[in-house]
């Protein structure tokens, strides 16, 4: 989520061109995420959020740190599949190294000769496959969720109608209620949730597929939103160069997403 936030804030100011500020500071609960800072005085208030469950989303807290960083104790390079949906166990880590250098020692250097010989193990971490990439690497791991096809695969979708049905459903489930109560609770001029779908995520194929196109289809009409939420922001978290957005005056128009966290650091 902070990467999230970081992402929107920079692609916000952006394509705004005015300030767009951190305002949770975790001092107070119900606290939005972002401030916009126009020049007439008007404020606004953003909340973002991620299109991917509770459960798959402590486990990507959990596996974060731990992506393709060196490690020591091991000599190859790992690629590992975890089962999206299932708890990951906090010990994974320690266990997951474990075992890998056991089959390092054993020699073993594809997926089915690790899944005969530790299906147990692999249950329990809820990883769904192993492989070796290369065995004279640097201990490295690349710890992500097995492919989900549904979501990742099918026709190009011609306009971001299909999206914007999801998005219409996806933002009134129980679960957002706490995104719309920040926003309401803001006081602010606008009030604008910023969704980022990142892989792995809840979304479908037809918005995966909106999202990752070069210019995203725009959708023939106006959302359905809740009083909570006056402005959209959508955007893939993969490296595309835009995203949508819509505004009650502009309608949907897509925005560029070409500066990055590293970018902002070098100024």
């Amino acid at each position: 989520m902070k990467v999230a936030e970081d992402f929107a804030r920079i692609w916000m100011a952006a394509e705004l061109g005015v300030p767009v500020v951190k305002y949770d500071d975790n001092k107070k609960p119900g606290m939005h995420d972002l401030n916009i800072n126009y020049q007439d005085g008007r404020k606004g208030a953003v909340e973002v959020t991620t299109a991917t469950d509770g459960t798959t989303l402590a486990s990507l807290k959990m596996l974060e740190p731990n992506v393709w960083t060196p490690e020591s104790r091991l000599t190859g390079n790992w690629i590992v599949d975890f089962v999206r949906g299932q708890k990951i166990p906090k010990d994974f880590y320690e266990r997951l190294v474990q075992l890998l250098r056991a089959a390092e020692g054993r020699g073993y250097t594809n997926a089915r000769e690790i899944s005969r010989a530790y299906a147990g193990n692999l249950k329990e971490l809820s990883i769904s496959a192993i492989d070796l990439l290369t065995l004279d690497g640097q201990g490295k791991l690349m710890l992500q969720f097995e492919l989900d096809l549904d979501g990742m695969a099918g026709c190009v979708p011609g306009d971001g109608d299909g999206l914007l049905d999801w998005f219409e459903d996806w933002i009134t489930v129980p679960s957002r209620a706490d995104n719309l109560a920040k926003l309401a609770k803001s006081g602010a001029d606008e009030s604008h949730l910023f969704l980022v779908v990142p892989y792995p995520s809840d979304a479908p194929w037809v918005v995966n597929g909106s999202l990752v196109q070069d210019s995203p289809p725009l959708p023939t009409r106006p959302p359905r939103l809740p009083r909570e939420i006056t402005h959209v922001w959508l955007a893939s978290s993969w490296n595309t160069p835009k995203g949508l957005r819509w505004c009650p005056r502009a309608g949907w128009k897509t925005f560029e997403k070409t500066e990055t966290i590293a970018d902002e650091g070098q100024k």
